[in-house]
Formats: structure tokens, C-alpha cells, sequence
């Protein structure tokens, strides 16, 4: 597992390692977040699953924007790691 809280070097982690999945803590309708969300999906890496933390009022948005699956804050680590595997084992 990778972190960052940067954007430009999340693209540079995904470039170099292309994980398996990847989990993206969002904030309110954050045009930064949704920016990587655009360019995980407009590059070579469109095959990588996306998995937004989001508030309630959010979810709809965010699937709208590219992302495979979206937790509502607060969730169950279970449930996150569930969504994970659903992820992978497509």
C-alpha cells in the first residue's frame, strides 16, 4: 500500500506501480480530486479500479465522475475491504 496526499505525485505512484486499486479520500466536490479521477480514467490506466470516500450528499456526483465504487464516510473497514475484493475479482 501506497499514500499520498498529493496529486501530481498520486499520477507518478499509479505510473510507476500501477496498483491494483485505487482508494481515493475525497473531500466536498474537491475539483483537485476529481481532476485525478479524470486522469486515471483518460490515460492508460482506465483498467484500474477507483474506490471514493465520500460524505452521503456527494456518492451520486462522484459515481458520475469515473469512479467504480463509492464509501460513504463513515463506513466499516469490512466494508471496504468487501468493495475491494468485489473489485478485484472481476
Amino acid at each position: 500500500m501506497t499514500y499520498s496526499d498529493d496529486h501530481q505525485q498520486v499520477m507518478d505512484i499509479i505510473t510507476r506501480i500501477r496498483p491494483d486499486v485505487v482508494i481515493i479520500n475525497l473531500e466536498i466536490q474537491d475539483i483537485n480530486d476529481l481532476e485525478i479521477i479524470k486522469q486515471i480514467r483518460l490515460q492508460d490506466y482506465s483498467d484500474i479500479p477507483v474506490i471514493a470516500l465520500s460524505s452521503p450528499s456527494d456518492h451520486e456526483h462522484y459515481l458520475n465522475q469515473g469512479v467504480d465504487r463509492c464509501l460513504v464516510k463513515p463506513f466499516k473497514i469490512k466494508k471496504l475491504f468487501q468493495t475491494i475484493q468485489s473489485l478485484l475479482e472481476k
